[in-house]
């Protein structure tokens, strides 16, 4: 009998130390990972009737994939960006830029995140390339550059 509980005592030992060794790993594994993001406008920004220069709301979402964003409206992306993005969206946030600003944001990469997408707000959305989208490795990706131009927004991801 006192051999039994021995063993019983022994084996429960050897699981809390297995799951705690392995909880750890995973912990230190899924960590996610301080990076940059940084919004550049031109000084020539979303012009506004009169050709003037005029603020932008540039969108940054985090996703697993970037097929869904390539075929999401913008009013859905905007209102709704979890109904539209669905379970690949990871994260997001947004930033207010002025022309010829440029904001730094941080990001916490998650591990998930395979891609960044990028919805800038422009006045004339239907001739604008108002959506963009750039794979990033979150293990390495430390820095995320976006210039939002006239009609245009791109994005390079960098280490």
């Amino acid at each position: 009998m006192l051999g039994n509980r021995k063993m019983g005592s022994r084996r429960f030992a050897g699981a809390l130390l297995a799951a705690a060794l392995l909880s750890g790993c995973g912990a230190a594994g899924l960590a996610p990972r301080d990076a940059t993001a940084t919004v550049s406008a031109s000084p020539d920004v979303n012009p506004d009737a009169s050709q003037r220069p005029s603020p932008i709301v540039v969108r940054i979402y985090q996703l697993k994939s970037g097929a869904v964003l390539d075929q999401s409206d913008y009013f859905k992306l905007t209102s709704d960006p979890q109904g539209a993005l669905g379970d690949t969206l990871v994260a997001h946030d947004q930033a207010l830029v002025t022309p010829g600003q440029s904001r730094s944001l941080p990001l916490k990469l998650d591990p998930a995140t395979q891609v960044i997408g990028v919805v800038a707000g422009f006045r004339d959305i239907d001739h604008a390339r108002w959506r963009t989208s750039v794979a990033v490795d979150p293990a390495s990706t430390s820095t995320v550059a976006i210039t939002v131009g006239a009609a245009e927004v791109t994005a390079k991801a960098g280490e």
